[in-house]
């Protein structure tokens, strides 16, 4: 906050008394700050009280109060105090006030020694020019906040607060706050007012600054208009697309009346159910063999799995979960099936009465064999290459990932990794985690993160176009945000109509779609076409 008579910047004052006997009426003029938009000026006083200390005509103090007008830009204005005021050296006290009428908060002060001239103008205390006297600024920090994603066209508000350095709120108005956004790999623009537009799709960042004094930047996702879905009404489980017809197969619950205990094949360009094959009770997760010929189905109700020929259209075996760890009945919270073996399973054994859970359970044709990840080790599953798997628990903190080999005996537990977990896809031989994360399956070391922007609820990697997708959730609503799969740079995000509710599954389809499920229905989404998506995608326990 600056106190002055010429020059460019904040508020200001000079004071100028008249008059005769010693006492004058003072002439105060005031510059106001730009507002709003004008970055370094004290744009957030409304008002101001300048107070001459016991130089009254009875010794009082004589202050005067100013508003100033609408106007957003700079100005100065001239005021005279209704009272007299002593000729000479005199000390001043400058309060400026977020509020018309000096209410609000206090947002600057000052105090000075001022020589009253006889005709009216104030000087220095030497009699020098009055210049510029340097107000203290109570604002000590901004904290901006708004909505994570935003669509085009669509204005949305960014709110800000302000504190002083003992924390404490101070009640600024609208107009005192400067928003900025900084294009990324997106456009939006900001009114005064903090309504934020989106522009072209992709990320911006966005600053406020009050009286100099800026925010950090927040980050905010634009998006294009909602992309075209349909849906399908059938309660599902979980989904898996086949790696080579590309049709999507889902289980269904043992409560549905129809299709209840079976898996279904919904056509990926009709959006129709195909084929249904009964399967057993309360089918839950799925997960493909790499050469298509086997589907394998984690069985709740029975404790097993079965073995299901999805060109056939035939159940092949059920086969029991052995006790491993906890006693009573066992059942699948993850299934994934050996590159080039598609014989060999991985499985996730969870009790029945949800006690614990035993990770990385290799069985061969239904044949448990010895050795497993162990207790608490591998909730979520997947196959790196044909003897390394990897595990991790989601629901656990700190979260871990786990690397084990796997032979003729098992699944033997090599290597344990914190700080890095949550549920992830093996996409390309690499792990795909919700959150953005990217870890080598390989070393196990951290690749990069995709710059997610709300709770992460799949991951899909187109490999042709080397774009990674991740299926978000903000702010109550559904969003697909595309990154370069390489250099985790931001591309473009895509808005989801309304309608999903909690996703369970979420995958990316042959003919530029994604396909998800709320447990309600399976919802397609199409792709804009210059997005050239394949069938690269697997699942993702959310």
């Amino acid at each position: 906050m600056v106190l002055l008579g010429a020059g460019c910047g904040g508020s200001g004052v000079r004071v100028s008394p008249v008059g005769s006997n010693g006492f004058a009426n003072a002439k105060v003029p005031i510059r106001w700050g730009a507002r709003s938009r004008a970055i370094g000026g004290p744009g957030s006083a409304l008002s101001v009280v300048i107070t001459f200390d016991l130089a009254g005509t009875t010794h009082q103090s004589v202050s005067m109060e100013a508003d100033r007008n609408l106007s957003p830009g700079a100005y100065q204005q001239t005021y005279l105090t209704t009272e007299t005021v002593r000729l000479g050296v005199e000390s001043i006290h400058v309060s400026f006030y977020s509020e018309a009428g000096a209410q609000g908060s206090l947002v600057a002060e000052a105090d000075a020694s001022v020589l009253v001239k006889t005709d009216g103008a104030l000087a220095r205390a030497t009699g020098s020019p009055l210049g510029t006297i340097q107000a203290n600024g109570q604002v000590a920090w901004v904290s901006i906040s708004g909505p994570q994603t935003i669509s085009i066209g669509a204005p949305q508000a960014i709110s800000t607060a302000v504190f002083d350095a003992h924390n404490d709120l101070l009640a600024v108005s609208g107009g005192s706050v400067f928003y900025q956004v900084i294009n990324g790999t997106g456009s939006a623009t900001i009114d005064s007012s903090g309504e934020i537009t989106g522009v072209t799709s992709g990320s911006v960042s966005v600053t406020a600054t009050v009286d100099g004094i800026s925010s950090l930047p927040i980050q905010v996702i634009v998006t294009s208009q909602a992309l075209p879905m349909s849906s399908l009404t059938q309660p599902t489980v979980a989904l898996a697309v086949h790696p080579l017809t590309g049709n999507i197969w889902a289980t269904v619950p043992a409560t549905e009346p129809k299709y209840g205990n079976s898996v279904i094949e919904i056509d990926y360009t009709t959006h129709q159910i195909v084929s249904t094959i009964p399967v057993g009770s309360s089918p839950t997760v799925l997960a493909f063999s790499d050469d298509g010929t086997a589907l394998y189905v984690g069985l709740q109700g029975a404790g097993s799995y079965a073995r299901v020929d999805p060109i056939g259209k035939t159940l092949v075996a059920s086969y029991p979960l052995s006790s491993t760890g906890f006693g009573g009945a066992q059942y699948a919270t993850a299934i994934a099936v050996q590159p080039g073996h598609p014989n060999v399973v991985a499985v996730c054994e969870q009790d029945d009465s949800d006690s614990g859970f035993t990770g990385g359970c290799i069985y061969n044709n239904g044949v448990l064999l010895p050795n497993n990840m162990g207790i608490y080790n591998g909730y979520v599953l997947g196959f790196s290459n044909a003897t390394t798997l990897w595990g991790s628990d989601p629901g656990f903190s700190p979260q871990s990932i786990f690397e084990a080999t796997v032979d003729a005996t098992g699944a033997t537990l090599t290597n344990t990794n914190d700080g890095l977990g949550g549920s992830f896809s093996v996409l390309g031989g690499n792990l795909y985690f919700t959150n953005g994360q990217v870890v080598s399956g390989v070393t196990g070391n951290l690749m990069g993160t995709y710059p997610v922007q709300g709770f992460g609820q799949g991951a899909a990697v187109d490999f042709a176009s080397q774009t990674a997708y991740i299926i978000q959730q903000s702010s109550g609503s559904y969003q697909v945000s595309s990154y370069g799969a390489a250099n985790f740079k931001s591309i473009s995000a895509f808005g989801i109509p309304s309608g999903p509710t909690a996703i369970n599954s979420f995958s990316l389809a042959k003919g530029g779609q994604f396909v998800f499920a709320d447990g309600a229905k399976v919802y397609f989404v199409q792709l804009p076409s210059n997005s050239n998506s394949r069938n690269r995608s697997a699942r993702t326990k959310s």
